[in-house]
């Protein structure tokens, strides 16, 4: 009687799961080896965060477009430096011209009338702070800006400084589940493991921090959660009797 008959025979056929895998799944058995998947998972804050903020203005004067701008500027400044950020942690990022003329004249003059505005000017400015919590909760007060007549979007990114020291925490972690589980193995079946043959890692995945599911997303995919879940699954393929 081969291993998987033996453990059907124990439980039933899929009769458990073990993380999110049916026992079946789990464990891949030939005549020489079997493999045992082991997971780790851990949820952090994130210690970095970059915020931008980007505001237009339009009109035919650049003169008067530029104080607008500026004006704007120092609205932004005074509120972010209410709130606890340095002037040192706000740079300026870009400023982007439009000239509608130049669109009108070069691409649609056949196609559309010269347009009454000529210019938009966009500027963004971006925060780049270890205040995550201070930039976090920005993101509700920025309507406040609104009373001083200034229009802006933002975006919001999340980074973990650590995730280098973290991954080979997590992979130890996993690897040590996957061993646990091929004792166990050992123990309900009466097979005999010798060496590891091979130990593979799979590609980290990264989940919101209060999300427990099996499904995430790719590591390098979490730049918008501000806790995150990192989660990792090693498999570790064993010779056998």
């Amino acid at each position: 009687m081969n291993i998987i008959s033996k453990i059907t025979g124990l439980f039933g056929i899929a009769c458990f799961t073990i993380l999110g895998y049916d026992l079946i799944q789990v464990i891949k058995n030939n005549k020489s080896v079997i493999s045992v998947y082991g997971l780790a998972d851990k949820v952090v804050t994130s210690d970095r965060a970059v915020m931008s903020f980007k505001f237009t203005e339009n009109g035919n004067d650049v003169n008067d477009l530029n104080e607008k701008l500026l004006r704007s500027e120092k609205v932004i400044c005074k509120f972010l430096n209410e709130h606890g950020i340095d002037k040192k942690e706000i740079q300026e990022d870009s400023v982007e011209i439009q000239d509608n003329y130049y669109a009108y004249y070069y691409e649609n003059k056949k196609y559309g009338k010269m347009p009454e505005i000529r210019y938009k000017i966009t500027k963004t400015l971006v925060v780049d702070t270890n205040k995550v919590d201070i930039l976090n909760s920005l993101q509700s007060k920025i309507a406040d800006l609104l009373k001083d007549n200034v229009f802006v979007t933002t975006n919001i990114k999340y980074s973990y400084s650590k995730f280098d020291d973290l991954k080979l925490q997590l992979i130890g972690e996993a690897t040590k589940d996957a061993m646990d589980r091929a004792k166990h193995i050992e123990k309900v079946t009466g097979c005999n493991l010798k060496k590891i043959r091979n130990l593979s890692t799979g590609k980290f995945n990264i989940l919101d921090g209060s999300n427990t599911s099996a499904d995430g997303e790719s590591w390098s995919d979490g730049e918008n959660k501000y806790k995150k879940r990192y989660r990792v699954i090693v498999n570790v393929t064993y010779d056998k009797d």
